[in-house]
């Protein structure tokens, strides 16, 4: 017991998860816990750079004055609610190409604690999903893979 909620754990947790330059930036204090916190749930270091670069420039132009109002850019820009997936959600027969998304790490509903903010469950924190509709639907992007659990 570290005298700290789970979520504080996971969310500190998470902040390992930022690609270097935001990592460097965050411990010098030129980006913000919690600007920090919502860019390292972003999986790709590439689109954690982009969307370090986009809330900038927003700010910049005055379209974002509030942590809320970066919090929904976040969530309307890089993830996906699973509604309107360009594939089967529920396809398990597919292991290679990810395999359902009931247990996905990257399913905000499989981890509450990190993503207390987002209200729906069936979200993928993973923007790269989105850009698969080409792909058939029986297919899962080949980004939302995970490790299976070892035995």
């Amino acid at each position: 017991m570290v005298g700290k909620s789970r979520s504080y754990v996971y969310a500190r947790t998470k902040l390992l998860a930022l690609c270097p330059e935001l990592r460097k930036a965050f411990l010098r204090r030129r980006t913000g816990r919690l600007d920090a916190l919502l860019l390292a749930r972003i999986p790709p270091h590439d689109l954690q750079r982009k969307a370090l670069k986009e809330l900038a420039e927003q700010r910049e132009y005055g379209e974002i004055h509030s942590f809320r109002d970066a919090q929904e850019f976040i969530r309307a820009n890089y993830m996906l609610r699973l509604k309107q997936a360009p594939f089967d959600q529920n396809d398990a027969a597919a292991p290679a190409q990810g395999g359902s998304c009931a247990a996905c790490p990257k399913r905000t509903g499989n981890q509450r604690d990190l993503f207390g903010d987002v209200k729906d469950a069936d979200v993928c924190t993973d923007r790269n999903a989105s850009t698969r509709s080409a792909r058939p639907i029986s297919r899962r992007p080949a980004s939302c893979s995970r490790r299976r659990a070892r035995k």
